[in-house]
């Protein structure tokens, strides 16, 4: 029998663990860079943009689950990508403090979806062993286990988002209106969270993951 708990709960440390929560800062200032008119909190678009994410972030776990399933070096495959990531963000972060009006196709990384793809490469790169734990626990489990348990923990995920999706704009309403006349500080301080998340997820990647050592070492 899935253990229900456990699931919601790695859902949500999932998204806590020391290297993916540097994602929340990413995500604010993603938010907070925003130039359309500032809003209230309309239900319907907390709820929406949630759903975004955890899709893009569901698309990732169940992937994780399936390639553990096949080679469990998969892992590598993450690490790599997180350290994609990384970059990404750095050249988010470049692009927007320069006010480029080229390379708009780093634009997408704000859409909740690619979003939430981002996350979950990030989180499954720093949670091997947890993830591990969960393929193991569910050996047994069989078909209708293994997507009972999947569900419970994007559930965990999902409550953790909405409140990462309100936060963020609660937090845009205030600082847009401080900035109100200073547009150009906030985008600077925007571009700045970006790069430092960035460069942190690289770093984390090469030094704490361990990456830097097969590459010098192959």
């Amino acid at each position: 029998m899935v253990d229900a708990s456990f699931a919601f709960s790695s859902g949500f440390a999932a998204l806590v663990a020391p290297c993916s929560a540097i994602l929340i800062a990413t995500y604010v200032a993603f938010v907070a860079n925003r130039k359309d008119k500032v809003g209230g909190f309309p239900f319907g678009q907390l709820l929406k943009s949630t759903l975004k994410l955890i899709a893009g972030f569901g698309i990732i776990v169940v992937l994780t689950f399936l390639l553990i399933r096949v080679n469990r070096m998969a892992f590598l495959v993450f690490e790599i990508l997180a350290v994609v990531v990384g970059v990404l963000l750095i050249l988010w972060g470049i692009r927007t403090a320069m006010n480029f009006r080229h390379f708009r196709t780093l634009r997408y990384l704000e859409f909740p979806s690619v979003f939430g793809v981002l996350y979950g490469i990030v989180s499954v790169s720093c949670l091997v062993p947890l993830f591990l734990y969960m393929d193991g626990t569910l050996i047994e489990e069989g078909l209708a286990g293994i997507i009972s348990f999947i569900i419970i923990f994007l559930i965990g995920s999902y409550i953790f988002f909405l409140a990462l999706v309100f936060g963020g704009q609660l937090f845009r309403n205030v600082v847009q209106r401080i900035f109100r006349e200073h547009n150009l500080y906030l985008r600077f301080a925007a571009a700045l969270v970006v790069i430092l998340s960035g460069l942190f997820i690289i770093n984390f990647e090469l030094m704490a993951n361990g990456l830097i050592h097969l590459i010098v070492g192959s």
